[in-house]
């Protein structure tokens, strides 16, 4: 900042009410602060000396403001400063090194480039006033802490060096305060427990008020060492900067031996009771270890536990420990241990971590005996499962008193496309993917079939992929020779492809039939707009023939009016063959899609000019554009086919003077086309945009019925959508609506 500071004393040279303005204010301090570029501003040694700091002490000077008056102070925009900006006193807080806050106050003075503009502002500080920093939840819990005569409580600076430490903390290890003050506080922890306690203090430091816990052991001054619990704190500024360490301890000595008696207590128990490290290595095993699975005590520990599991159980045991280990609960898991005469025993293992220890302790019992009782059953019921599940339909059975599932299929998943559900209560589980429009029909159904009869259903459920698939769902009643309900059994097969065909077969007939009513429409509207125009070219010219027998002072102006009725005719003719034209190129779906971006106000006048400039009449389009202009991305030829359709209907139904409105909208630009004229039937506004449909008061008006369906097809190529609104005897209103793209 070296140059805003030779700047500024060459302005209190030069300038003289400066020179003033800095002796009657500059009490307190002086900067200069340069507007084009906010962030560089000169603080003169008395501005820094107010806040405790020398010069360079403090990189960044916008470190030096309160954070509630730091937008306020370091967001000026210079083209809104003027010279009535000079405010009589403004005010602004500071945070002072001790963390208190300091408010100043100071008067502004622009400085102005030859252009009137501020490009430099002279800040000169009045007044002082040094507020002490509000005591919250945490600075009040502090203070009560630090009188505790139960709980170990010290800081340190962030050098480690003790700056504090309670009367009780003195008492319980014999110690002088006067003699800890200033000494690190490693020299009072045990030499194996230092890597602990630093790495629980850099982690404090990197999170300022979060609580940071760690086990450390002291020695004491009879010899022995204590156990001892803390929780470290990194207390932060007012800028979230570290200042100092809290750390708050108890002591957990007795909690230590207890659980060590415990464990000797445990040692003569039945199970299997062994304790492992985090690496996994045997760290403690109890002689009914020996009894269970053979091994000697001596020879077991210091051994990985893992080479005693079966390796199909390793993933197994890797994944309860990990989960022990990283959230300390107590997990359950079933094992085989390989028994010192090399057989496999199934061990149920009870896996839970001592936090304070870092030690896993393992409580097992043998379950051999069980498993091979399970391993007899599931056989039996595999082979059930194999035969059931070459059966293509899916198929339940439910017992009748209770009404219970007691089995399904695997043929379930496919036909239904969700996985089986376990065996449960739940007797109308398959009913959850049922479609709504169904679900009460099957339901009364399955009420049926509760009650004993055999019912017949076909319905249509939703796979989580929201594939609809249709089912025929049926179901039997077995009963015994009295005719006793034994068993109720429902068979579902997957009749979607028969839907399907039944589907495809309706579809075909009804578009059959659409494309025969469209044929008729349009050999009746080709006949009538072909044959209309022809009749009148035969009618000119047979009147020409007979105006050729007249002198050609008589003759010529009527062949002349003949011949542009001709013409007339010959463009109607070449307009329907267009449209019909255009729309196989659209049934072909080979129309031709180039959109760009245009001025869209430029391209509708564009647009108004080439085609609507002279008209016969003397009408004229009215051109309004909304909203802010942009340019848009479209086909320019496509588009213009559609506003020359839909201008051209507005001439041809109206006798009044058409109106263009073109909007531009946040997200679309929209064009409206209004006119006053004979509207449409609100009977027929829903077919309007069919294939040769003309609305039922145009039939004395000439027209193809193919303009909109073309239009809209146009419309749509762009994303858009077209709408009508319409009155009969008032006029309607067509709406074009297109979304807007970002520009690259």
């Amino acid at each position: 900042m070296i140059h805003l500071k030779d700047e500024f004393y060459k302005i209190l040279q030069n300038n003289e009410p400066v020179f003033d303005f800095i002796q009657e204010f500059a009490l307190e301090g002086v900067w200069y602060w340069d507007l084009e570029r906010p962030h560089q501003r000169w603080l003169n040694t008395k501005c820094y000396a107010v806040l405790g700091y020398q010069p360079g002490q403090i990189a960044d000077w916008q470190l030096l403001i309160h954070p509630d008056d730091h937008l306020l102070e370091t967001q000026w925009n210079p083209n809104q400063l003027t010279p009535v900006d000079f405010n009589p006193e403004a005010e602004i807080r500071y945070i002072h090194r001790n963390n208190t806050i300091v408010q100043i106050k100071y008067r502004r003075w622009l400085i102005c480039d030859p252009q009137g503009r501020p490009v430099r502002m002279i800040g000169a500080q009045t007044h002082q006033k040094i507020k002490p920093p509000v005591a919250d939840e945490q600075h009040v819990l502090t203070q009560s802490l630090l009188g505790n005569q139960s709980i170990y409580v010290a800081k340190t600076d962030l050098n480690g060096n003790y700056t504090f430490v309670n009367d009780y903390f003195c008492q319980a290890f014999e110690l002088n305060r006067l003699d800890l003050l200033g000494t690190s506080a490693l020299s009072t922890i045990y030499i194996d427990d230092h890597g602990l306690c630093q790495q629980a203090v850099l982690q404090c430091l990197q999170e300022p008020g979060q609580v940071c816990k760690v086990r450390l052991r002291k020695p004491h001054q009879d010899g022995q060492l204590r156990y001892t619990q803390w929780e470290f704190i990194a207390q932060a500024s007012a800028i979230s900067q570290a200042i100092e360490i809290l750390c708050i301890g108890y002591d957990v000595t007795d909690k230590v031996r207890v659980e060590d008696d415990l464990s000797v207590l445990m040692s003569t128990t039945r199970e299997a009771l062994l304790s492992i490290n985090r690496m996994g290595f045997l760290r403690y095993v109890a002689p009914s270890w020996s009894r269970l699975y053979g091994y000697d005590v001596a020879e077991t520990l210091d051994k990985p536990f893992i080479t005693f599991i079966h390796p199909d159980d390793v993933a197994a045991w890797v994944s309860v420990l990990k989960e022990v280990i990283e959230w300390g609960i107590s997990r359950m898991v079933e094992l085989r241990i390989r028994h010192t005469n090399g057989m496999w025993s199934w061990t149920a293992a009870q896996v839970s971590i001592d936090l304070l220890k870092e030690e896993i302790f393992i409580t097992s019992y043998d379950i051999t005996d069980r498993k091979r009782a399970e391993a007899a059953h599931q056989a039996s019921e595999q082979r059930f499962r194999e035969i059931a599940g070459t059966v293509d339909e899916a198929f339940w059975i439910h017992s009748v008193e209770p009404f219970e599932l007691l089995y399904i299929n695997s043929a379930y998943e496919r036909v239904f496309g969700l996985s089986p559900p376990r065996l449960s209560a739940d007797t109308t589980f398959f009913l959850e993917t049922i479609v709504d429009d169904d679900r009460a029909m099957v339901m009364a159904e399955f009420d049926h079939y509760r009650q004993g009869q055999e019912v017949m259903v076909q319905c249509r459920v939703q796979s989580l992929d929201k594939d609809i698939r249709w089912l025929q769902i049926r179901t039997f009643v077995k009963r015994d020779e009295q005719g006793t309900p034994l068993r109720y059994i429902g068979i579902v097969n997957d009749i979607t492809s028969q839907k399907e065909k039944e589907l495809v077969l309706q579809q075909s007939l009804q578009r059959e039939q659409d494309l025969n009513q469209l044929k008729s429409q349009f050999v009746s509207t080709a006949s009538h707009e072909f044959r209309t125009p022809l009749t009148t070219i035969q009618t000119s010219t047979d009147l020409i023939k007979l105006y050729l027998e007249k002198s050609p002072q008589t003759a010529k102006p009527l062949i002349d009016k003949h011949l542009r009725t001709i013409q007339e005719q010959i463009q109607n003719v070449e307009g329907l063959l267009t449209d019909l034209l255009t729309m196989g190129t659209i049934d072909a779906g080979k129309v031709a899609f180039n959109p760009r971006w245009v001025d869209a106000g430029a391209f509708c006048r564009q647009v108004i000019t080439s085609h609507f400039s002279h008209q016969p009449d003397g009408r004229m389009i009215h051109l309004s554009l909304e909203g802010e202009p942009q340019t848009t991305l479209l086909d320019e030829k496509l588009m213009g086919q559609v506003l020359v359709n839909l201008l051209s209907n507005a001439f041809k139904f109206s006798q009044n003077d058409p109106t263009l409105v073109l909007r531009f909208e946040p997200k679309a630009v929209v064009i409206l086309v209004i006119d006053t004229g004979m509207g449409i039937p609100a009977s027929d506004l829903p077919a309007l945009f069919q294939t040769f449909f003309r609305a039922s008061n145009t039939t004395s008006i000439q027209g193809t019925g193919l303009g909109l369906v073309i239009a809209r097809q146009f419309v749509e190529l762009h994303g858009g959508t077209l709408t009508v609104q319409s009155e009969e005897g008032r006029g309607t209103t067509f709406t074009v609506t297109l979304p807007t793209v970002p520009q690259p």
